[in-house]
């Protein structure tokens, strides 16, 4: 099974809703809801002005939902009013209960500050992969070295979860997967935080996400991501996209989202040569 570019656009944007929207509506309202999300637009859940920014905010708002089966069965339906706010560059997910024109709690939000993949000013394009070997494992890039968005199989993880663990809808790079994780970078990991001695390995046999304490909680079992580690005894990659790039290995190709880096994660994209992002 392998991935492929689902989607490449570019766009100037700005830091208002008029100028900053263009891929984030192209993100909520196309690629996510063919990736089996329920995606309503402007539906705010009764915040309204009340939002993390308040009446200030040049905000745009999403109610978002799916529901997911984790590897041992147990499913959850997540539900939450997502606030896009330009201006600030944050994003706001606020637990909602799917009832239209209400229910979303303002105590319980989980804020991404600082977020500049939101009000980026300036032109760039915009790419979004995704796996054949499941609908939930996907990425979302910006130029050659911002990863925007992020997904990995819930059907991976291993332990009971809520709400509280969101998939990274929006994401500053490596950070923002998982809500009670205090935004901690999702971790590829082999064997710890480091084997014995320096190493050559391809593998797709690694944990991907840890909690609040640093516990694994969820183990890769696809074929179509890879993790990486060149050379050394590092075995934890922290889901680092730097000037991606493709590589070739016999007859198929493969996409290094961190060429340079001695570890990183690689996507089979079979016979399909990506290049070089830009």
């Amino acid at each position: 099974m392998t991935w492929t570019i689902a989607h490449t656009q570019t766009w100037t944007t700005g830091n208002t809703v008029a100028t900053g929207l263009g891929p984030w509506e192209y993100h909520f309202e196309t690629f996510l809801p063919s990736r089996g999300w329920t995606i309503t637009e402007d539906e705010d859940g009764g915040i309204g002005t009340a939002g993390v920014m308040g009446s200030n905010a040049s905000s745009k708002f999403y109610a978002v939902e799916k529901t997911f089966t984790n590897a041992a069965g147990a499913t959850v339906d997540m539900k939450y009013i997502v606030e896009l706010i330009f201006n600030y560059r944050y994003v706001a997910y606020y637990t909602w209960t799917g009832v239209a024109g209400e229910g979303a709690s303002t105590s319980s939000v989980y804020t991404q500050t600082n977020n500049y993949s939101i009000g980026q000013s300036g032109t760039s394009t915009y790419r979004w992969l995704q796996s054949d070997e499941n609908q939930d494992s996907w990425m979302m890039c910006r130029g050659s070295d911002s990863l925007t968005a992020f997904s990995f199989p819930m059907s991976q993880a291993f332990v009971d979860f809520d709400v509280s663990m969101t998939p990274s809808l929006t994401c500053q790079n490596a950070n923002h997967m998982w809500w009670d994780a205090s935004n901690l970078p999702i971790y590829a990991n082999l064997g710890g935080s480091s084997i014995m001695s320096a190493s050559y390995i391809l593998t797709p046999n690694f944990a991907w996400a840890k909690g609040s304490g640093n516990q694994t909680i969820a183990l890769n079992d696809q074929q179509d991501i890879l993790l990486k580690i060149n050379g050394t005894n590092s075995s934890s990659e922290s889901t680092t996209f730097s000037s991606g790039a493709s590589l070739q290995i016999g007859a198929k190709y493969y996409f290094d989202l961190a060429p340079s880096s001695v570890t990183s994660l690689i996507l089979d994209t079979g016979l399909v040569d990506f290049g070089a992002f830009a």
